[in-house]
């Protein structure tokens, strides 16, 4: 059986950082995106941009991209989908970007991974695309957004856009709450 390798996030927004994680684990296996829900995005951020039926399309069409599974994330880890892809695809590796290493992520992961034999990666993003990860994006006050040279400290750029109230249920549909987002506004220069 070949190799498969996992890489997990909630990807929101799709950037180049994530692209080369992407391209980097993928030189390893099959590669099988682990997409965050909507519930966990809005815990760990406040907020998400897409919906998540949008962000697993989007890495769909990408073609390093074998499949996006979901997660029950609940617990703030992807032990759930770790375990399931140990079971049904013998999962090789699971791959951290280059803002994660064994001290940052959660050790659950890493006992699941120990205990199913799985190898964890770490540095799988090349450095130059480390500064580019959305944790770079900081808030600017209610739906505005400026991405931030960590060099520099200084705007490159300025976007304003529409964020999604929190659902009111965890048992509201995806496409449920699509309908409920704010008007994007145009970026601005």
């Amino acid at each position: 059986m070949s190799e498969t390798i996992a890489v997990s996030g909630g990807f929101d927004p799709l950037n180049a950082a994530h692209l080369n994680l992407f391209t980097n684990a993928s030189a390893r296996g099959e590669l099988i995106v682990i997409l965050n829900s909507d519930d966990w995005l809005y815990r760990k951020k406040g907020y998400w941009h897409m919906p998540w039926a949008q962000r697993a399309a989007l890495i769909r069409g990408l073609r390093m991209v074998a499949r996006v599974e979901t997660v029950a994330d609940g617990d703030d880890t992807v032990c759930e989908a770790l375990v399931r892809l140990a079971y049904h695809d013998k999962l090789t590796y699971f791959a951290n970007g280059g803002d994660r290493g064994a001290a940052n992520i959660p050790s659950a992961e890493l006992n699941v991974c120990k205990t199913y034999g799985i190898t964890p990666l770490f540095n799988m993003t090349d450095k130059e695309f480390v500064e580019t990860h959305s944790s770079a994006i900081v808030a600017r006050g209610w739906g505005h957004y400026a991405v931030l040279d960590a060099r520099q400290g200084e705007a490159e750029g300025h976007a304003v856009v529409g964020v999604a109230p929190r659902p009111q249920s965890p048992a509201v549909r995806f496409d449920d709450r699509a309908a409920d987002r704010q008007p994007h506004a145009e970026a601005a220069d």
